[in-house]
């Protein structure tokens, strides 16, 4: 219980620190960064959530409902893992697996 009310604690602080960075450089309009933000951050808690995943270094990033996941994963079972958890998130268009089995 802790645990989830320390990741919703940090994932609303990364939401305001990133309207804080703004949008002008990305080109895109203040909805559109919000959107990819909470899109990011409902990934990496799916990610955080997950027994498999948490420990691993899964950095996610999404531009326009498009995920990328980078790092590295110590299993190809951890690698679709973290992409399926990706698709079920809502506004999630397209995943780009780039995580590295070692």
């Amino acid at each position: 219980m802790y645990r989830k009310r320390y990741l919703i604690a940090l994932l609303i602080c990364i939401w305001i620190a990133s309207l804080f960075a703004g949008c002008q450089s990305t080109g895109r309009t203040a909805g559109e960064f919000i959107d990819d933000v909470g899109i990011a951050a409902a990934v990496q808690a799916k990610i955080f959530d997950d027994d498999l995943l948490r420990s691993l270094p899964i950095k996610v990033t999404s531009y326009q409902g498009e995920v990328t996941l980078t790092g590295a994963v110590n299993s190809r079972k951890a690698k679709n893992r973290a992409e399926k958890l990706a698709y079920s998130v809502k506004g999630v268009r397209r995943v780009n697996n780039h995580l590295k089995v070692q």
